[in-house]
Parts: C-alpha cells; sequence; structure tokens
C-alpha cells in the first residue's frame, strides 16, 4: 500500500500544504485523512512522522492536533518497530509541546 499525498507533504516538511489538506479533509470526516494511516516496515504513524521533524513550529502544532483528535486510542499508544511511541520521538528532539497536548 503507498502512502497518501497528506504523508508525503509531512515527510517532506511541506507543512502549509499539509495544513492546507487537513483544512480541507479533515480526519473527523467521511472523506477525511487516514489518521491512522502507519508506514510499513517500520510502523511509524503519522504522529511519529510529524515529532521527528527538524522543526515544530505552528504548522506542525495545528496537524498534530488535528491528529491527536482524529486517530483512535491505539494509534495514539501505538510504538513503532523500535519500540518507540511518538512521544519518544517528541522527547529526542526535545520537543515539549506535544508532550503538553496530552490528556493526564
Amino acid at each position: 500500500r503507498g502512502r497518501s499525498v497528506f504523508w508525503h507533504a509531512i515527510s517532506h516538511q511541506r507543512l502549509e500544504e499539509a495544513v492546507l489538506i487537513l483544512r480541507r479533509f479533515p480526519p473527523q470526516a467521511a472523506d477525511g485523512i487516514d489518521a491512522s494511516e502507519s508506514q510499513a516496515p517500520g510502523n511509524d504513524t503519522l504522529l511519529h512522522l510529524l515529532c521527528s521533524l527538524e522543526r515544530f513550529d505552528s504548522n506542525a502544532a495545528e496537524i498534530f492536533n488535528n491528529l491527536l483528535a482524529g486517530a483512535p486510542a491505539e494509534v495514539v499508544a501505538q510504538s513503532n518497530s523500535s519500540g518507540q511511541t511518538f512521544l519518544h520521538m517528541a522527547a529526542a528532539r526535545l520537543y515539549f509541546w506535544p508532550m503538553n497536548q496530552l490528556p493526564v
């Protein structure tokens, strides 16, 4: 299975384009992006991908919030093939903003 245009926009750090896609196709909508999309064989989710970017800016924050709201709980908790959740990826880059968005 190939990756979505949304995945490619994030992976190529085209976050302005990813935000436009997300606003038009929110994950909560019937025709929205698939918030549970993951990469084989590494098993990274869109949240993993987003938290591994070089920069985490306001566009990344908007995407993150929408993905977090639209992703099933098992996707939010999903570990990749290295045993890391998206929180591990965020912590490795010192991106504290994503960690502060989770309910306690």
